[in-house]
């Protein structure tokens, strides 16, 4: 039994010696071919207000030869093989001496050599162990000679030239998948057919032309163009800023009659507003697709509102819901968990858990849960009349308390907050408190519109939507 156990080690020992001999062949012959040649890798992206676009074609264009290549969906990657000119200005082909060259990308093996005089020439390909594969016969003038190869399955092979008595041979490797090996006498100018591909020779001093063809976020082609003269990798990206603007309405209590408040609507007024921003074709999406546009995932997909309510008040659940879930706009309630189920005016849990599970029409949730901090303080003021540490420890609890209840409650992933009286807009340590329990973002009540590209999720502004407010004014904020 030992002596059995003993010889399977040896056994699995010279195997793993063997396949790391194979191993280290293999990386030292890649090496040596990607030393040999300087690869270049392009790719090229297109963006439409950061939302990544299929690239439906890209043309690279030789601007000094002109020759050119195109590669469709979904490739997006061009590798190209510079050669150096001045390491390289020619092939030279030495006598008695065959010269081979491999392009692995079109996977073939290119073979030169040099014939001094005019006679007959015999040109094979055999295997290791001595078997003919292929061979070419021809009466030759003096000159250089090449041939091209293609096949052998990643096999070892050798080509013979035979000019009468004297034989040159030199080993190769096969590139492709193919079993069969094939050889071809080639004019020493002749080049790859012109197809669609990806490898793409070019020498040191070149300028390429780089053409994109895309569709943008309204349907319409996204065409553009980049010269450049390649010396290393690089990503090519190509942006397209559209001038949609998004807005963040503001409102507070909705009112049955007449407002009675500066910070008041009336439903009347609140129910135009709603049919004013529909027949005017904004967009209204959820405060959650701002963090999406931030992070680039998303692009806004046309002049947009989102409609938000400060503080919690019950006509948020009885008169502003009702409204919304009619014409299927989302909105979100920022609301003051310390007042929640124990101040009069104000929901109650179970109707913030009701407002949660709402749907829209694609059974998406219709309406977010946001947090106006636990106790609806000045947070940016309170830090005048604390300690360092005794404000960061308030902070914390306005933050992170108001985010568990709303979380607990509603079983929210993302979670917005906005600022109470507006305190402390693009205050750092407000900001990374923020942070800190995982919000997304930050409304505050500095009145603006904004575009994709200059969206701050820590400072969202808006404008405060009022007694008195004709909700015409928002067309200004788009322009």
């Amino acid at each position: 039994m030992t002596m059995s156990i003993l010889k399977r080690y040896k056994k699995y020992k010279s195997m793993k010696k063997c396949v790391q001999i194979s191993l280290t062949i293999c990386f030292l012959f890649f090496q040596n071919l990607c030393l040999s040649n300087n690869l270049i890798i392009l790719k090229i992206d297109s963006y439409h207000n950061k939302h990544p676009l299929r690239q439906d074609s890209i043309k690279l264009k030789n601007l000094i030869t002109s020759k050119d290549t195109t590669i469709y969906f979904p490739k997006n990657i061009f590798e190209l093989l510079v050669k150096s000119k001045k390491e390289n200005p020619e092939v030279v082909i030495p006598e008695n001496k065959i010269v081979v060259s491999q392009n692995p990308y079109r996977q073939v093996t290119k073979i030169g050599f040099k014939i001094p005089r005019k006679i007959r020439v015999s040109v094979s390909i055999t295997d290791m162990s001595g078997r003919t594969l292929a061979v070419d016969r021809f009466m030759s003038e003096s000159g250089t000679h090449f041939y091209e190869v293609a096949g052998g399955k990643n096999n070892v092979y050798i080509i013979h030239v035979q000019m009468g008595t004297r034989i040159l041979s030199e080993k190769f490797l096969g590139l492709s998948d193919m079993k069969n090996i094939y050889l071809k006498k080639i004019e020493e100018e002749e080049t790859e057919e012109d197809e669609p591909r990806t490898f793409f020779e070019i020498d040191e001093t070149d300028s390429l032309q780089i053409t994109s063809y895309a569709t943008d976020l309204d349907g319409n082609p996204f065409i553009n163009e980049k010269i450049i003269h390649p010396n290393e990798s690089q990503i090519i990206r190509f942006d397209k800023f559209s001038t949609y603007k998004c807005l963040v309405l503001m409102y507070h209590k909705i009112t049955p009659g007449p407002a009675n408040d500066t910070y008041e609507r009336a439903i009347s007024d609140f129910i135009n507003d709603l049919n004013y921003i529909k027949n005017k074709g904004y967009k209204v999406i959820p405060i959650e697709m701002l963090d999406d546009i931030y992070k680039g995932n998303l692009g806004l997909p046309g002049n947009s509102i989102v409609i938000t309510f400060d503080d919690g008040f019950t006509s948020d659940f009885t008169l502003a819901a009702p409204a919304l879930k009619q014409r299927n706009m989302p909105a979100t309630f920022f609301i003051v968990p310390g007042w929640i189920s124990s101040e009069p005016g104000y929901m109650t849990w179970a109707q913030v858990w009701l407002l949660s599970q709402e749907k829209d029409s694609s059974n998406r949730n219709l309406f977010h849960i946001g947090s106006h901090s636990m106790t609806h303080s000045f947070l940016l003021d309170m830090s005048s009349q604390m300690t360092p540490q005794q404000y960061q420890a308030f902070l914390d609890y306005e933050f992170g308390i108001s985010a568990a209840e709303i979380k607990d409650v509603t079983g929210q992933q993302k979670l917005f907050f906005s600022l109470p009286f507006g305190n402390g807009a693009n205050n750092l340590q407000i900001i990374n408190t923020a942070k800190k329990f995982s919000y997304n973002g930050i409304r505050t009540s500095i009145w603006n519109s904004f575009t994709e590209s200059d969206l701050n999720i820590w400072v969202i502004p808006s404008l405060p939507i009022l007694d008195f407010t004709d909700i015409k004014i928002i067309d200004d904020y788009f322009k």
